[in-house]
């Protein structure tokens, strides 16, 4: 996400040149985005891909202008719909200033499916999986299509945003049922966005090698028993030997035949 900002953030200085296309093109190449482009505070955009925009398009008006405006850091946004092509995505935007005034925004979008593919690789055992929420709970990336763009409430009712808050602000993780599976969900913010990603970590799958470790130390602890009673036995019956000879010689005594001047060995 930094590096994603930084490349934006470069573009920047291009505002005012005599061709901003080869910077703009070299921006959506260098950051791997779908599309960057320059948009002045007259109106006038630039893109780096022809792109057919609906009339009055108004770039001062799009969501990334506005919130790159109110801010002197890079900003990037929540997921929206494309005006050019319909498709969901988030663009980075960093707003260009001449003194107090804004004279431009430098911006570039990455398609939602690009970050949902990033998000889907996250998988720590087979049933686990991985899902992107923003500071308002919304659901941006998530395996199961139905999700996507949701409250996070609908995945279970008790993830409301202040649960979420508290989780995101703890080092351990909370249990919770989702769809009738046991997870262990930790979190974690992703730097430089509103963004936080959780990690559902299957109950079973996390705790099976910890079950099988038990049961191979509950085997062996058995084994060892078994063995150390086994060599007790043997040294104690090797220990009592003698005493079996002197009931032995008490015995023949005490029926009148026992041999008083023969040594017990």
């Amino acid at each position: 996400v930094q590096a994603r900002k930084t490349i934006v953030g470069s573009l920047k200085t291009s505002i005012n040149a005599a061709d901003p296309l080869p910077p703009i093109r070299a921006t959506q190449y260098a950051g791997g985005f779908d599309l960057a482009y320059l948009a002045h505070a007259d109106k006038r955009i630039i893109f780096s891909e022809v792109r057919e925009l609906p009339p009055n398009y108004d770039p001062t008006q799009r969501p990334w202008y506005v919130q790159a405006a109110r801010n002197k850091v890079p900003i990037v946004t929540t997921p929206y719909a494309s005006a050019s092509t319909d498709k969901l995505l988030v663009t980075f935007a960093d707003g260009i200033w001449e003194g107090d005034k804004v004279i431009g925004v430098a911006a570039a979008d990455v398609l939602l499916d690009t970050v949902i593919n990033n998000v889907a690789a996250i998988r720590p055992t087979n049933k686990s999986y991985a899902f992107l929420t923003d500071v308002t709970g919304r659901v941006i990336s998530h395996p199961e299509k139905q999700f996507r763009l949701k409250p996070i409430t609908d995945l279970d009712s008790k993830l409301t945003v202040d649960v979420l808050s508290k989780l995101v602000q703890s080092v351990g993780h909370t249990d919770v049922q989702i769809h009738g599976q046991d997870v262990m969900l930790f979190c974690t913010t992703v730097p430089g966005t509103d963004w936080t990603l959780f990690i559902a970590l299957d109950r079973d799958d996390a705790l099976a090698p910890l079950n099988m470790m038990l049961k191979i130390s509950a085997s062996t602890s058995i084994i060892v028993l078994v063995f150390a009673a086994l060599i007790l036995s043997i040294l104690i019956t090797r220990s009592l030997s003698g005493l079996q000879a002197v009931e032995r010689a008490l015995q023949e005594i005490a029926v009148g035949d026992g041999d008083l001047t023969r040594r017990i060995e």
